[in-house]
């Protein structure tokens, strides 16, 4: 994976979580709701309640990527009109276990460093910040663990059904499945079945737009 690559990668992975982990020198590493805006995440927290100090790292994971930021904590002293709409459309996710109701700060995290660590393993990569400032978030990257989750959870008989048809076989000979990708113009479903595990890839057509 090249570097510019790398930075499309980080970017999708931070503009579709909430959620991270905040580490600050001398202090244990904290979970934390944010929004991202325009690349850099804001932080929802209690009010006057983080250590906020120099040189923090924030990382964020999904999919097995994780996303290492690093640079400088600024506290805002109010929110634009975009990042309030943003900030109200995810009070759910923002409002977890380690945030109460009630009066928060936001706290903008000014990326200085970033590096990302793909999925399996692989060696990180650790990118100039002008890359991933300049990248855009790439849609299916992004949104496909939600998409994912919300299909298999309320569309697994449709699914199901979906697999025995292009294997051939009845409804009843799936066992169990999971869609393993989603592209504009594809979803691979993993299928088990009485005679074995398959990858099954249905085509989208036309591609989705959106």
């Amino acid at each position: 994976m090249d570097v510019r690559s790398a930075a499309v990668l980080a970017r999708s992975v931070v503009a579709g979580s909430h959620d991270a982990r905040l580490l600050v020198p001398g202090a244990s590493a904290v979970p934390v709701g944010y929004v991202e805006d325009d690349g850099q995440p804001v932080l929802v927290v209690g009010a006057r309640g983080g250590p906020f100090t120099s040189s923090p790292g924030l990382t964020v994971v999904a999919g097995g990527v994780e996303v290492h930021l690093g640079g400088r904590l600024r506290r805002l002293c109010h929110a634009d009109q975009s990042l309030a709409d943003q900030l109200n459309a995810h009070s759910r996710c923002l409002l977890g276990p380690n945030l109460r109701p009630g009066r928060v700060d936001l706290i903008r995290l000014e990326i200085e460093r970033v590096c990302v660590r793909p999925a399996g393993g692989a060696d990180p990569i650790a990118g100039p910040v002008a890359d991933y400032a300049l990248a855009e978030p790439e849609p299916f990257a992004t949104y496909q663990h939600r998409a994912i989750a919300h299909v298999e959870d309320r569309h697994a008989d449709g699914l199901a059904r979906l697999a025995a048809d292009r294997l051939g076989l009845d409804r009843s000979d799936v066992i169990a499945l999971r869609i393993s990708g989603i592209r504009a113009d594809e979803v691979t479903l993993s299928v088990v079945t009485a005679t074995g595990g398959w990858n099954v890839p249905v085509p989208i057509t036309p591609p989705l737009a959106d």
